[in-house]
């Protein structure tokens, strides 16, 4: 726990971190709870990444302040954490993730932006279906294979002519993923 806190070597922090978050006993979650607040960015970073193995509703609490961060890998690690941990976080949690991924269904960073949807999904929303099919008009052809993707696993009727439209993509990848989706679809 000193160690984390006090060392000025960057790699011993880290490591400290990563040790506190492999124990799991109640000193361990104390300290990494502390250190989440440090203005240090890479010690930020390290905690949220550290503790994606962890599930109480303390820690859930701790992530979803999180994904606030200024910094894209603390909000990154955050969302993760809380795309993993529906089953630990109270029905309160679970109203306040669902309004915080909606927010972010926006951010600029398509990797946060992704995550949320997921953590929408995950929890039950609806939200994310108009942005999947906003995806297959994308023009970065993996985004258009993940909403044709995530359409798929949705098996919402609605979105067969979407998909049925991006069975002409110029991406064969696209192509594939949008008539795996329609036969998922089907299957319903």
């Amino acid at each position: 726990i000193g160690l984390a806190h006090n060392s000025e070597e960057p790699r011993e922090r880290m490591f400290a971190i990563d040790m506190l978050a492999a124990f799991d006993e109640e000193a361990g979650n104390n300290a990494l709870r502390e250190l989440s607040g440090n203005d240090d960015v890479l010690v930020r970073r390290a905690v949220f990444s550290a503790i994606k193995n962890i599930w109480d509703d303390a820690m859930v609490e701790l992530c979803i302040s999180a994904a606030r961060d200024p910094d894209l890998h603390v909000r990154y690690f955050a969302l993760y954490h809380l795309l993993f941990s529906s089953r630990s976080a109270t029905d309160a949690q679970k109203q306040e993730i669902v309004s915080l991924a909606e927010g972010l269904l926006s951010d600029p960073n398509k990797f946060i932006s992704e995550l949320a949807a997921q953590v929408l999904e995950k929890y039950g929303s609806d939200k994310t279906f108009d942005l999947r099919i906003r995806q297959l008009k994308h023009s970065d052809p993996n985004v258009r294979r993940k909403g044709a993707e995530a359409l798929g696993d949705l098996k919402d009727a609605r979105a067969v002519p979407a998909l049925i439209e991006a069975l002409k993509d110029e991406d064969d990848l696209v192509r594939g993923e949008a008539a795996r989706a329609l036969s998922y679809i089907g299957d319903r």
